[in-house]
């Protein structure tokens, strides 16, 4: 089955957040500027030593039914969607299914229809040619045709080319949600796309542009860097998925230390106050990026600071 357009694009913030903010390579194009990168001195944000292993977290406070919290990958790698056993015991025997965002159709039509600019020479003009020919040379990886692919705003660029192309499977989140949907479960969403969708286009066009020129110049080792990361995720080892979002020098700079504040931080706040409901009334099963889980900052520190008791499962 061919993975729609709205599958491919919809979920990639998180994996986005996956560590693959700044990647390495050699620059592509002698008339392309491409920024120096190299390691990290000092990451912006310390490795967490808290809730740095597992997957899959047993949550709960006073008398409440127990609530799971999961974190998932958003790629249709078919070793990243088998779901493990203590993964499907726990969803299975939830009441309902929470995930990052619910995808309503209509909102996600609005917002494919958000990333397109009306004037066809509008990325031209905001890339400039060199830059502009080597993104558009990147987009058959992703079947996307060059008169779709010259519309897009940069914000909808960088997302496309931060991703691994399509494989044809459905991401984690949406096989997860598909089988809480077959078993009859409520399924509800923590954010609307538009939000998700509202922190990277928010940005300053000249940002969205910069972010542009980082993914072209590097995206080979982004691809590497996606594949180490799948790893990672099947190793459940959330300290080391954590430590590659600022293992790179850029990571230091005010661009993504402000980006991974508003992609993270700010999303994990908003995103705790909206589980509690779910989490007072027990029996959710809620799946949210890894990323967002681990560190006094991550989900299950901001959970424990209100109260719940929160248990490694997987």
């Amino acid at each position: 089955m061919r993975r729609p357009t709205w599958a491919r694009w919809a979920p990639i913030f998180s994996l986005w957040l996956t560590g693959l903010v700044a990647v390495a390579a050699a620059p592509v194009d002698a008339d392309l500027s491409c920024p120096p990168l190299n390691l990290a001195v000092s990451p912006s944000e310390p490795t967490p030593s808290s809730h740095a292993r597992g997957l899959l977290w047993r949550i709960t406070r006073g008398t409440a039914v127990p609530s799971y919290l999961f974190g998932t990958i958003h790629l249709g790698d078919p070793a990243l969607v088998r779901i493990p056993e203590p993964v499907a015991d726990a969803l299975d025997r939830s009441r309902r299914f929470v995930m990052e965002a619910k995808l309503d159709v209509e909102e996600m039509a609005n917002w494919s229809r958000s990333m397109l600019n009306t004037d066809a020479d509008a990325l031209r003009s905001e890339l400039g040619s060199p830059l502009f020919g080597r993104a558009m040379a990147l987009l058959p990886r992703y079947g996307i045709p060059d008169a779709i692919g010259a519309m897009l705003k940069p914000w909808a660029l960088y997302l496309t080319l931060s991703t691994p192309p399509a494989t044809g499977g459905l991401p984690l989140d949406l096989v997860l949600a598909t089988r809480a949907e077959s078993q009859g479960k409520t399924v509800e969403g923590l954010e609307t796309v538009a939000e998700q969708a509202d922190v990277i286009a928010g940005l300053p066009r000249e940002e969205q542009v910069a972010l542009v020129r980082d993914a072209v110049c590097y995206y080979e080792t982004l691809q590497a860097d996606i594949e180490q990361t799948k790893q990672l995720y099947l190793n459940r080892d959330l300290g080391a998925l954590a430590a590659m979002a600022t293992r790179y020098g850029l990571s230091e700079s005010a661009r993504y230390r402000h980006l991974l504040q508003q992609l993270l931080w700010d999303r994990n706040a908003r995103m705790v106050d909206r589980m509690e409901p779910f989490l007072s009334g027990g029996g959710a099963f809620i799946a949210i990026g890894a990323l967002h889980l681990p560190g006094p900052k991550g989900l299950l520190g901001r959970l424990e600071a209100l109260g719940y008791r929160v248990t490694p499962v997987y």
